[in-house]
């Protein structure tokens, strides 16, 4: 079986040290936020607070870069980066690098939610401390 020769094939050892550990302190810095951020997720539920579906796949997008970071390091350091013979890795890139980006847009769409939602618990609390006041002023008035 001839080895197909790509742009990666040239590109020096230092080089894929480097990006490599880039990905290794990703996952490093990644797995203990997505433990606490699933933990707090867990008793957010079980309080009896409300889910986004949003923040659901932003943790499945980050189980799969994180499960799949370890796999694409082993191939980026042994150079056995062939996208035509390999179909799992493939795969496995087109999955990794698709969750990174799902990942980057549901973090927007997750910002964009809480801020939402905060407006519209302030423009609650607004309305409420109206109704308070005026209440209170009607029962002065009776008084």
């Amino acid at each position: 079986m001839e080895k197909h020769l790509f742009l990666w094939d040239h590109v020096p050892l230092q080089i894929r040290v480097r990006w490599s550990i880039f990905i290794i302190i990703g996952v490093c810095a990644s797995l203990p936020a997505l433990v606490w951020s699933a933990r707090d997720l867990i008793h957010h539920r079980k309080n009896g607070h409300r889910i986004s579906a949003f923040i659901i796949l932003l943790l499945l997008t980050n189980f799969v870069e994180i499960f799949l970071s370890p796999y694409i390091l082993l191939k980026l350091l042994l150079n056995e980066l062939d996208w035509i013979d390999n179909w799992t890795f493939h795969v496995s890139v087109s999955l990794w690098s698709s969750s990174r980006l799902c990942g980057l847009l549901l973090n927007q769409l997750v910002a964009l939610e809480g801020i939402l939602s905060a407006e519209s618990q302030c423009s609650d609390i607004s309305t409420r401390q109206d109704q308070f006041s005026l209440s209170w002023s009607a029962k002065m008035d009776s008084l």
